[in-house]
């Protein structure tokens, strides 16, 4: 799956450099920027890019009937929150990248070489983590302000108990909550799923991956430097 995205685009390099011809598609309309940016990759790499818009393979599929909640909930296991009422695209889709025992890669996780949280390099509490980043509520929506505590004292706990640290997190703790935490809650979930259709692997989240990447430079993370510099020693074109 190739889209607009350094993470993506990595994990192409990663493959040419090892003499691997993938399948590629990316979903979308004519318009839509992830779309474009695939193109202009592909245009330089001759590749065979293949655009699937979902829209327009919903129209395709459409039988007038309403959608099939029951089968739909079966198949994606509540996951995403708009997979009960999919029209065809969506499962087609799943199935189709796993094909004839193909292998489906997945650029997700790959947000652990860049600066996710995009936090300046100096320490936080995991307090301030969720204060900031997990929180993105209105308070009123919650009846009991002893929950709402509760809910902010659990997250902060979780957080120190994963990076195992507490008190002022170094700035390396902190990435490390963005795999164990956040990128863990929807790979979970989105790879036992898609591994019921085929196989499928997200390898940016690969544990030596995440390691090495905690421990890169702040500075390097800043708008995919790195990463950047990544894509282009394994694929000069």
């Amino acid at each position: 799956a190739l889209s607009g995205g350094f993470d993506s685009r990595l994990i192409l390099a990663a493959l040419l450099a090892a003499d691997e011809t993938p399948r590629l598609h990316v979903y979308g309309g004519p318009d839509d920027e992830d779309v474009q940016v695939a193109q202009m990759i592909d245009r330089a790499l001759h590749l065979g890019l293949k655009s699937i818009d979902k829209r327009a393979l919903d129209r395709e599929l459409a039988t007038g009937a309403a959608p099939d909640l029951a089968g739909n909930l079966h198949f994606f296991d509540g996951l995403p929150i708009d997979g009960i009422l999919d029209d065809g695209s969506d499962r087609s889709t799943r199935l189709n990248q796993s094909r004839d025992g193909a292998l489906a890669l997945n650029g997700g996780g790959g947000e652990v070489l860049r600066n996710f949280f995009y936090l300046s390099d100096r320490r936080f509490s995991a307090a301030e983590i969720v204060k900031v980043f997990y929180s993105g509520f209105d308070p009123a929506a919650v009846r009991s302000p002893e929950a709402l505590q509760a809910y902010r004292d659990y997250m902060a706990d979780t957080i120190e108990a994963e990076v195992g640290a507490t008190g002022q997190l170094s700035r390396q703790h902190v990435e490390l909550i963005y795999p164990l935490i956040r990128g863990r809650y929807w790979t979970s979930r989105n790879n036992s799923m898609a591994a019921r259709c085929g196989h499928f692997l997200t390898p940016l989240l690969d544990p030596q991956i995440v390691k090495a990447a905690a421990r890169l430079r702040m500075g390097w993370k800043d708008y995919g430097r790195f990463e950047g510099k990544l894509i282009g020693r394994l694929s000069p074109a």
